[in-house]
């Protein structure tokens, strides 16, 4: 091969090289065997070996050596220490040497000549005059022509180098993120065992449970090594891998941080619990997991289901409204009271269906005074759904966070066209009553008067008798 032939050669190798090492970004190592494959074949050399300092960036100062690569492989047998350590040891010089059998001492000169190869050329690889390694080839077919040769291996040294110290600092940032990594994970791992709540990290492919805290291998009543053949699907009897896998890609896509749901659990006995999950994926150098804090429900459930009946058996109308005015539930008696169906009730803005226009101002008013103030009933006049109008009592409440924002509220209420139609019978009755106290009053008075006139009468009359009485006495004496 003539040089001009050696020259391309070597360029497009180098470039082929530089495309390979960006291909292995993870460990640009990688493209080694490819590229000593390819000096092979255009050198026509016997062997082509490249090795590595043991440590980094050591100088000149002559240190362990590893091969890590060598075409082809099945010869490792033909280095042997003492000629690896020469070779090595000469390649330190930091020139280019090549030598042939006449110019070894006796002993390398036999160890080179059981290797059947009767010449070497050996080539550092270095970074600002830090040899970090070497290429090693024996058996070139002829030394006439070494110059496009070792032109191209030194460029291709040049990269060799820089690949070593790459890898070698990915290594260490790989070696060193494994380590933060772990730490973390025991850390994590204690707080996991130490939870009272039942805590399951899963892998996020296989969905298989890598660990279980002893709240949760407790209430389930599996072991670990039983949980670890299982899925969460295993303990979740309501949920399909559809509906799971539906739940959780909101987190594999990165749209939300957190899922929150509840189902119901299933322990090894068969027997059901309640739960709410809160589902988060964490995201490791090796392996993505999902991590689900568990709290039993069971509890709350019972409560929630024994406040629901309560209000469901309530005579009195009972609403849910967020902090917007959206109604989020409504009793049977506030469907009945107002005629409005459940499904038009619920999920309406203000104003609702039932409000009066006349009312709007007074009720968003009481709106906007509940946060300051502590919540009064008020009166307020609803409409049913065929246009009657009707009388209510609103008995609001209302449910705060631990910074006292509102959340949501709550109101009864009272149907009180009875209650009004009472005081209605009440206020004629009273109406009645003073109306015919006013009349036997002045009736009264009209009676008294002619007593009066009646005793004036019989007063003058016994006064002339008593005149004319006078006047007897007299005419008899």
């Amino acid at each position: 091969m003539e040089s001009e032939d050696y020259s391309n050669k070597f360029k497009e190798l180098t470039s082929q090289l530089t495309k390979d090492i960006l291909s292995f970004a993870g460990d640009p190592a990688k493209a080694i065997p490819k590229t000593l494959k390819e000096i092979k074949d255009i050198t026509k050399a016997g062997i082509v070996a490249l090795y590595r300092c043991n440590e980094n960036f050591s100088g000149t100062k002559h240190v362990g050596h590893t091969l890590i690569g060598q075409i082809p492989e099945e010869d490792n047998e033909l280095f042997d220490k003492e000629l690896f350590d020469y070779l090595t040891q000469t390649i330190h010089s930091r020139k280019t040497v090549v030598t042939v059998s006449g110019d070894l001492c006796p002993e390398v000169q036999e160890r080179l000549s059981k290797t059947g190869f009767r010449n070497s050329l050996l080539l550092p690889m270095q970074i600002e005059n830090t040899i970090i390694g070497g290429f090693i080839i024996l058996g070139l077919p002829s030394t006439d022509k070494l110059g496009p040769i070792i032109a191209g291996l030194k460029t291709l040294s040049g990269i060799f180098a820089l690949t070593f110290r790459y890898s070698m600092l990915y290594t260490e940032t790989r070696k060193q993120v494994n380590k933060k990594a772990e730490e973390k994970i025991q850390r994590f791992s204690r707080i996991i065992e130490d939870s009272l709540n039942e805590i399951y990290l899963f892998d996020a492919e296989s969905l298989k449970f890598v660990q279980v805290n002893n709240a949760a291998q407790k209430n389930l009543g599996f072991t670990m090594d039983e949980l670890k053949l299982l899925t969460p699907l295993s303990i979740k009897p309501d949920l399909t891998l559809k509906s799971f896998t539906e739940l959780i890609n909101p987190l594999r896509k990165g749209e939300k941080n957190k899922v929150v749901f509840e189902t119901t659990h299933k322990r090894k006995d068969k027997s059901l619990y309640e739960v709410e999950v809160h589902l988060q994926l964490l995201r490791f150098e090796s392996q993505d997991l999902f991590a689900a804090i568990i709290m039993d429900i069971t509890d709350r459930k019972k409560a929630e289901n024994f406040n629901s009946k309560l209000i469901s058996a309530m005579q009195d109308g009972f609403s849910v409204i967020d902090k917007d005015g959206t109604q989020l539930d409504v009793n049977p008696a506030l469907v009945e009271m107002t005629g409005f169906p459940r499904e038009e009730l619920i999920g309406a803005s203000p104003p609702h269906p039932y409000w009066l226009p006349g009312e709007y101002d007074k009720i968003e008013a009481a709106y906007k005074k509940t946060p300051k103030a502590s919540l009064t009933d008020f009166e307020l006049t609803f409409v049913r759904k065929n246009g009657e109008r009707f009388p209510v009592t609103v008995s609001p409440s209302k449910v705060t966070d631990n910074k006292g924002g509102t959340i949501s509220y709550f109101a009864t209420v009272k149907d009180i066209t009875r209650r009004k139609q009472t005081e209605e019978e009440l206020k004629k009755y009273r109406e009645k009553l003073e109306q015919l106290v006013k009349e036997r009053t002045k009736e009264l008075e009209l009676k008294n008067e002619e007593l009066n006139n009646a005793m004036k009468v019989f007063v003058g009359r016994e006064l002339k008798i008593k005149e004319l009485q006078n006047k007897l006495n007299t005419l008899d004496k």
